[in-house]
């Protein structure tokens, strides 16, 4: 940036600016796990300045992840396997939101890799956590590379 004399005038200064006036908070009792039984986990919202909130609407989505393989027609007339995660929502759930935590219960349908966010209701803010469910003969394989076994 420049004055109007041509001299460069520099100025470095931080600021946070928050996604909105209240910011949810999830935390998992476990983050691995059975099927079979529920995922705990507890929900917050606080204002910017860290106060408890009171009455936050939010919604509550649940999604599960899953790898998709498609073999593509590459260069040469050679075949190439493209990997592409694919994220199918199984939940969707509003709630109210305060600063006392409150217990959230997510049962898995099947074995899998999931996700749960939390999202102030008509805002930006949230919060995410991943989580992974065993069982069955269902084992986690990570396509990013061929070669990963989760």
């Amino acid at each position: 940036m420049r004055d109007v004399d041509e001299k460069t005038v520099a100025k470095t200064t931080r600021a946070t600016v928050y996604p909105d006036r209240f910011l949810p908070g999830l935390k998992a009792k476990r983050a691995f796990g059975s099927f079979q039984k529920p995922f705990e986990f507890e929900l917050i919202a606080t204002d910017t300045k860290g106060a408890a909130a009171r009455s936050v609407p939010a919604v509550v989505i649940g999604r599960r992840k899953e790898w998709k393989s498609v073999q593509t027609k590459a260069p040469g007339d050679s075949l190439q396997r493209r990997n592409t995660l694919v994220r199918t929502e199984v939940l969707r759930r509003e709630v109210t939101l305060s600063g006392k935590p409150q217990p959230f219960r997510f049962q898995a349908k099947k074995a899998g890799q999931y996700a749960i966010t939390v999202a102030v209701k008509g805002g930006k803010a949230y919060a995410r956590r991943n989580f992974y469910a065993y069982g069955g003969d269902y084992i986690g394989w990570d396509f990013r590379t061929d070669d990963t076994v989760q």
